[in-house]
């Protein structure tokens, strides 16, 4: 951590999580103003994930390093969270539809019928047929 911040840098990515419970790698962090360790909540073990979620965060840490109230402040440690993907991440198109019956108080056959009119529409515009719906998808 002291070389790169006598190298000029404001952070340091690594993948070793035990430095943040560690002694004397606290110590040093706390007398380093500004800087940053940025590692990972829990070890992931897949690189390509790892590069990715550094990759999707990085616009946030960036702005914490170049926010003027952080910049004088004692060295921290960023915990990126574990990447996961729980039952609220994935939706069906059953369901969506369901929510939209409900919303427009229509039945869910009803709220099929209006989709395939406005598909049949769409075709109808692109020079297709109604019989052309079925083959089409």
């Amino acid at each position: 951590m002291r070389t790169a911040a006598s190298a000029g840098f404001d952070a340091l990515v690594t993948r070793d999580f035990a430095q943040s419970k560690q002694l004397l790698e606290m110590y040093v962090l706390s007398r380093l103003r500004g800087f940053v360790v940025v590692t990972w909540r829990k070890q992931i073990g897949d690189a390509i994930t790892e590069w990715g979620q550094l990759l999707a965060y990085l616009p946030l840490i960036k702005k914490k390093l170049l926010d003027p109230a952080y910049s004088g402040s004692p060295g921290q440690i960023i915990l990126l969270p574990n990447p996961t993907l729980g039952s609220g991440n994935f939706i069906t198109p059953r369901d969506t539809i369901g929510r939209y019956a409900t919303d427009h108080g229509i039945s869910h056959k009803q709220a099929l019928t209006e989709a395939t009119l406005e598909i049949e529409e769409w075709l109808k515009l692109a020079g297709f047929g109604a019989e052309d719906f079925a083959d089409i998808l």
